[in-house]
């Protein structure tokens, strides 16, 4: 088996549409701009998504869509350098839409941290060499302009090694920082986090966890993240639980619900490795109802709407 339910690809790409649907119906009707955070960008497929289907489409008069802005955030030095290349590319940028380059790591912790990078696909945080998650004395300044411009920027250096030293940011505190520099006008505290991406090579769970004021706020719509591990799984719904966060396994052609006590299924205590990713929004929520009812538009799940949409238990 390929993964657990037999899994398939199915990850940004098949959501973006109906995400972008939810987008421009529900959420601001295009009166403020909206985020999607792409938390392990890699050279860029998903960025590529994001720009390719949330631009404003073109109306017989003018442009159809709300305004985002895409921060695609990668901490290899060597990939971040492709990314670069495919922005330059394709020609991404105002004044209809803007997309963010962060060559940095995320975590739960602000610091420095140590990145095993292979020099593709499969690096990943190893080590905290500064950090600190407890009493707010961070290790890292608030972050410049000077700062955001250098961890912007390509720069591989000839004595480029595997293990190298990554400035560190919580989401908490990245957004709090990007809304701070007043040369970075394309993100602010009125925008809405559509879309938090997290594709972190098995540390998607650190990541999550350092949003907790943003979903605790539930400042954040959706989060989609990849699972590896089956205790990875079990402690990111529980936690995004305790926010009012209801998630999914996705599924090609349904969203599995997915829940460490109401929705949990004894196959899968007997999975230690499997791959697949997972889409999470707020409990009871608009945008997780029509997320929901338009995947299933063509199949007898959608009788299920009602069932999970109002938190009832698996075993009622």
């Amino acid at each position: 088996r390929r993964g657990n339910f037999d899994m398939g690809c199915s990850d940004l790409a098949p959501l973006a549409p109906y995400l972008r649907a939810i987008m421009d119906r529900l959420q601001n009707n295009g009166k403020r701009r909206e985020l999607i955070f792409d938390v392990g960008a890699n050279n860029g497929q998903d960025a590529d998504t994001i720009m390719g289907v949330f631009h404003k489409a073109v109306g017989m008069c003018e442009g159809y869509g709300t305004s985002f802005t895409a921060i695609s955030i990668e901490p290899s030095p060597g990939i971040f350098c492709e990314l670069e290349k495919l922005v330059e590319r394709k020609g991404w940028g105002p004044p209809e839409q803007e997309i963010l380059r962060l060559n940095i790591g995320m975590s739960d912790t602000v610091g420095h941290f140590e990145f095993e990078d292979p020099g593709n696909e499969g690096g990943k945080l190893v080590n905290v060499v500064d950090g600190n998650t407890t009493n707010g004395q961070h290790k890292l300044p608030l972050m410049s302009f000077e700062e955001f411009k250098k961890i912007s920027t390509c720069q591989v250096s000839k004595d480029h090694s595997k293990r190298q030293i990554v400035p560190t940011y919580t989401m908490d505190e990245l957004v709090s920082s990007l809304e701070k520099i007043k040369e970075v006008t394309s993100v602010n505290v009125k925008d809405e986090i559509l879309l938090l991406k997290v594709d972190a090579e098995g540390h998607d769970e650190f990541v999550i966890k350092g949003a907790k004021n943003l979903l605790a706020n539930k400042r954040i719509v959706f989060v989609l993240f990849e699972i590896k591990y089956n205790k990875q799984l079990l402690k990111t719904t529980e936690f995004l639980d305790t926010h009012d966060y209801q998630c999914f396994i996705i599924h090609p052609t349904c969203l599995i619900p997915i829940h460490y006590k109401d929705w949990w299924y004894d196959h899968l205590d007997k999975l230690d490795y499997w791959w697949a990713n997972a889409i999470c929004g707020v409990q009871g929520s608009p945008s997780l109802s029509m997320l929901f009812k338009m995947y299933h538009s063509d199949s007898d799940f959608l009788i299920a709407h009602d069932l999970i949409m109002d938190g009832t238990s698996s075993t009622d």
